[in-house]
């Protein structure tokens, strides 16, 4: 029993099992004589160290010897030191204290001379532990011994008891043991997760995986089965972050790993078939299985290190949960690794456009980002957002990747440095070129093989281009910069696709420095409600009464004066202000819809909504519920948004109109006439009305082409039942052609110019003089 149930002892952090042999030894030697003794201690120490620490044979014969030997050494002692003592006698409890010590250090030192002889020298650090162990087992022994020998000579009853509180107390010790034991497992697997953490290779990784859990369960021999993909291996540590391979056949892999499932303990030569592919076995092995992700294997422990016992259910456990952490690991690092390569795969991708896998901006930036000398080329392909709307997606798409092939192979003709740096736009880095009439021809050169039918559609279409150029080193040598400004150039002269080249001048900087001021003021315009509303009526031209208003922004400059609408509306598109504005326009015109609600005018609101509306979904919630919240209803609202715009990306202003139409909004398709939709298209969509675009509105009495494209719209309209609105009334003559026509309402200076809330308060109350005073919105947040 003294074997089987050793006592769990700690130094210094690190746990030792020591057997109370020793007090059974001595009793035994006193009570039954030397040789029952000695044949008791070497069966009983078979038996537990075969059965409970897992000894190899050759340690069995090694500790039958040392057993003989000891109870030999004792029981010489024990007669030598007491003589002819009673039992009572103080000469018999010293020569029961030297017996203990005396075999004690004999065992011992047959235990350190065979470490001496097969491992070598042992260090003074090494042996510390093992000696405060000898001594706490002493103490303990010499003690308990003492005091049994003299309860055994007294009284039989009081000595039965002794033992009680005696096995009361190793219990005691082994489940305070057992629970410094668990709490050593949790801060080993603590230490195992981190020591696998941070590692560079799947190699580093599992070599650190198998000597960490060869250091938190005491294992001999660690090692690995990894099933990946098509590829089984057994790995084994070697120490000093070493493995060893073997590749294993997978049918035979993959069983043992499914024999593993449950992390079962297995004797050499045990109940799995298959264990013989983890190598030969001469200890105990426990196998656990993991799995994850794509990654499947099982952690392999083989044999215990120094007087460890051999694995238990808590020990499978522990193994369990290491082997889970190794497969998390192992996925995660080979996911790692994946990530690593897919990085650098999108690295390189991100430097060039996707659809004909020119270099984009940052490419060229990245392939050249100095030009000592030559000349930056922009080309813009006109016309493709037609070609997109009328022939669909892909015909433009094939358009780009046509041209880009022959800008390609005009660069490798001339050794230039081409891409794609927008949807419609092109460039070349074109060094040596620095002299304006080379930097020409070149490009011409280019216009030439740019020309002709695209062949690669079902169509034949004919390509236009405007070109635009920036110099080095006169306009910089930065090539970000220089294609920045031959961009410049390219919009601030609106090319079109004539023979003139747009080269940049320092007064395009000027002009940009000015855009950039005055969208600087318009951000703090919008903050700070620097902006204003004016409200231009829309008459029923049958009726003659105003039934609809449309919201318009203006903005008076606090040193610039009147700032007209063309002008900052094309500065807040260029740069990102047209969100905002959008939603400061929005806002504060549905809080006059509010106000004019309110009063019981029947009067709708319309508002421009600009293209950023129509690619956000948010934008649009946003705008559905600012209704709500002012509690005004959907139909007093109408949201006119151009023909161009819509018809750009259909779908997803079908998704956007849809959202409109089931609030109860109406909404009104701005500049009808001008764009590129067809009576089918139209005819899909949730649309309440159009407005003819006044180009064609204006000229109406002298024009006989506009008065036939007005009348056909007006046809087409009607069809459809959708309400028309002329804007661009100017004069009687085309007020009286439209109303004639059979126009539902009219919008223009003829008409009503733009005015404030409060001035069309008083037009409504002219109308209906029932209406109350309507004052007008401060614009305060």
């Amino acid at each position: 029993m003294a074997e089987w149930f050793p006592l769990g002892l700690e130094f210094r952090g690190q746990s030792f099992h020591s057997t109370l042999s020793g007090l059974v030894i001595v009793l035994g030697v006193i009570v039954v004589g030397p040789v029952p003794t000695l044949a008791a201690r070497v069966v009983a120490g078979h038996v537990a160290l075969r059965y409970r620490w897992a000894n190899s044979w050759e340690k069995l014969r090694f500790n039958a010897a040392a057993h003989a030997a000891e109870v030999w050494v004792q029981a010489t002692v024990f007669a030598v030191v007491a003589g002819d003592a009673a039992l009572l006698e103080a000469r018999t409890v010293v020569a029961i204290l030297v017996a203990i010590a005396v075999s004690e250090a004999f065992s011992t030192a047959m235990v350190l001379l065979v470490i001496r002889l097969t491992v070598g020298r042992i260090r003074l650090d090494q042996l510390k532990p093992t000696l405060v162990a000898i001594l706490a087992t002493l103490a303990i022994s010499s003690a308990a011994a003492t005091v049994a020998s003299r309860l055994v000579e007294a009284e039989t009853v009081t000595a039965v008891a002794f033992a009680g509180v005696l096995g009361l107390l190793i219990v005691t010790n082994r489940s305070r043991h057992a629970l410094s034991q668990k709490h050593r497992s949790v801060a080993s697997l603590y230490t195992f997760m981190e020591g696998i953490q941070g590692q560079t290779s799947v190699q580093h990784l599992l070599a650190n995986v198998l000597e960490e859990a060869a250091e938190v369960t005491g294992a001999k021999q660690t090692g690995i089965v990894l099933i990946t993909g098509d590829v089984a291996v057994r790995l084994d540590s070697l120490g000093a972050g070493l493995l060893s391979s073997e590749e294993l056949p997978m049918s035979e892999a993959k069983r043992l790993v499914a024999g593993a499932v449950d992390g079962l303990t297995v004797d050499a030569g045990g109940r799995n078939p298959y264990l013989h592919i983890v190598g030969p076995l001469t200890e105990q092995l426990l196998l656990a299985s993991f799995a994850h992700e794509s990654v499947e294997g099982a952690l392999v422990l083989q044999g215990r290190r120094g007087t460890m016992p051999k694995f238990d259910t808590d020990d499978v456990a522990l193994a369990c949960a290491l082997a889970r952490h190794a497969g998390v690991a192992v996925a995660t690092s080979r996911l790692v690794d994946q990530l690593r390569s897919r990085s650098v795969e999108l690295e390189r991708s991100a430097l060039r456009d996707p659809a004909t896998q020119l270099l984009n901006f940052e490419g060229l930036v990245d392939a050249i980002p100095q030009l000592d000398a030559g000349t930056v080329m922009v080309a813009e392909l006109l016309d493709l957002e037609m070609i997109d709307a009328a022939f669909g997606h892909t015909v433009s798409v094939e358009v780009a990747q046509s041209t880009a092939d022959r800008l390609r192979r005009f660069g490798e003709e001339h050794g230039f440095t081409v891409g794609r740096i927008g949807p419609d736009r092109f460039a070349a880095v074109m060094p040596g070129m620095e002299h304006r009439l080379d930097a020409r021809d070149a490009i011409n050169s280019l216009r030439q093989s740019l020309r002709g039918p695209i062949t690669r559609t079902h169509l034949q279409l004919e390509a236009r281009f405007s070109f635009a150029a920036a110099s080095a080193p006169r306009h910089g040598t930065d090539v970000g910069e220089l294609l920045r400004r031959a961009t410049n150039a390219l919009v601030e002269h609106g090319a079109d696709g004539s023979a003139e080249i747009a080269w940049f001048t320092s007064d395009l900087d000027s002009a940009a420095t000015e855009r950039l001021e005055l969208a600087s003021d318009l951000r703090r315009a919008i903050d700070n409600d620097g902006l204003s509303i004016a409200y231009q009526p829309k008459v029923n031209l049958k009726t003659g009464q105003i039934d609809g208003v449309e919201a318009l922004a203006r903005w008076a400059h606090p040193t610039r004066g009147y700032v007209s609408p063309a002008q900052f509306i094309d500065v807040a598109e260029r740069t990102g202000l047209i969100r905002p504005l959008t939603l400061w326009v929005v806002d504060s015109a549905i809080r006059q819809a509010a106000e004019w609600e309110k009063t019981g005018c029947d009067i709708s609101v319309a508002v421009n909504l600009s293209t950023v509306v129509m690619q956000e979904e948010s934008l649009a919630r946003h705008i559905i519920d600012r209704c709500r919240e002012h509690e005004v209803p959907g139909h007093r609202l109408t949201l006119e948004i151009t023909e161009s715009q819509m018809m750009g990306d259909l779908e997803r202003s079908s998704g956007i109109l849809a959202l409109f139409d089931a609030a109860g909004m109406r909404v009104s398709i701005d500049d009808f006439g001008t764009g590129y939709s067809s009576l089918a298209q139209l005819k899909g969509l949730p649309v309440d009305e159009v407005k003819i675009d006044r180009g064609f509105v204006t000229h109406l009495a002298r024009d006989a082409d506009d008065r036939a494209i007005t009348e056909a719209i007006l046809k087409m309209a009607k069809s459809l039942r959708l309400h028309v609105v002329a804007e661009g009334i100017e004069d009687q003559t085309s007020l009286d052609l439209l109303t004639a026509m059979g126009c539902d309402s009219g919008q223009g200076f003829h008409l009503h110019r733009p005015m404030s809330a409060e001035a069309v308060g008083v037009l409504l109350r002219r109308q209906d003089p029932s209406i109350p005073t309507v004052l007008p919105l401060r614009h305060a947040r």
